[in-house]
């Protein structure tokens, strides 16, 4: 496990939070898709012409 890069706390009153930063060693993506309200797929968009 690599070395945390900071090590800080948050408090709230008598609630102590320690957080750790580490540096990321990997890059990843997240993807989103919408569906539709009746069922699992995607919806389907026609296309439009902004002059006419």
């Amino acid at each position: 496990m690599p070395a945390a890069v900071r090590k800080l706390a948050i408090s709230f009153g008598m609630v102590y939070i320690p957080i750790s930063l580490y540096t990321a060693v990997q890059e990843k993506g997240i993807g989103f898709h919408q569906i539709t309200r009746d069922g699992m797929r995607q919806p389907r968009f026609k296309g439009f012409r902004s002059d006419a």
